[in-house]
C-alpha cells in the first residue's frame, strides 16, 4: 500500500489507537503491580464492551465475509481466532492483564499491517462505503456498547449483529427484511 489508509477505514484505524492504549494500560499495570487489579480489570472489561466489541461486530459482519469470498480465508480465520481469544480472555473473572494486553497489541498489529491492507486492495468501493457507514449505526443501535454480561462468543456476536437488522437497513435501505 501507499502508506496512506483509505479514508473509509480511518474510523476503524482510529479505534485501534484506543485499543493500543488499553493494551498498554493492561500490560503496564501487570508489570508495575496495580494496587487494585480487580477494579482495573473491571474497568478494562467495560472499555472492551464499549469500544472493542462493536469494532469486532463491524469487522465480522462487513469486512470479513467479502474478504473470505475473495480468497482471503486464512487471514479471515486468523482474525476470527484473535477475536475469540480476546473474548475468552476478557470474560475471565480473574484479571489477566498482561495476557490480555499482549494479545490485544498483537491483534491490532495484525489488522493494521495485514487485514486493512487487504481490505483496501480487495473490497469494492461499495463495500468500503458500507463498512464506514456501519460503525456509527451499530454503536448507536447498541447505545455505544455491547454488554459483556453474556461474555459474547463469536457466534453470539454474529447473532447480535443479525439482531441489528434495522440498523443495517438504515445503512443500506435496499436491504430486505428477513
Amino acid at each position: 500500500m501507499s502508506g496512506r489508509r483509505d479514508r473509509r477505514l480511518h474510523g476503524l484505524s482510529h479505534e485501534h489507537h484506543h485499543a493500543l492504549v488499553l493494551a498498554r494500560r493492561a500490560r503496564l499495570a501487570e508489570e508495575r503491580g496495580a494496587s487494585d487489579p480487580e477494579a482495573l480489570w473491571e474497568d478494562i472489561q467495560k472499555e472492551f464492551a464499549r469500544s472493542i466489541l462493536p469494532h469486532f461486530v463491524v469487522e465480522e459482519e462487513r469486512m470479513l465475509p467479502p474478504l473470505r469470498a475473495r480468497g482471503e480465508g486464512a487471514l479471515v480465520e486468523r482474525t476470527l481466532r484473535d477475536h475469540e481469544e480476546l473474548r475468552r480472555l476478557i470474560a475471565s473473572s480473574k484479571p489477566r492483564l498482561r495476557e490480555f494486553g499482549e494479545a490485544l497489541f498483537r491483534h491490532v498489529r495484525l489488522e493494521e499491517s495485514e487485514l486493512f491492507d487487504r481490505a483496501e486492495e480487495r473490497l469494492t468501493d461499495a463495500e468500503l462505503d458500507a463498512l464506514e457507514r456501519a460503525r456509527p449505526v451499530i454503536r448507536r443501535a447498541r447505545g455505544g456498547a455491547i454488554p459483556l454480561a453474556s461474555r459474547s462468543s463469536a457466534n453470539e456476536t454474529r447473532a447480535l449483529a443479525r439482531s441489528l437488522e434495522d440498523a443495517h437497513r438504515e445503512i443500506d435501505p435496499r436491504r430486505k427484511r428477513e
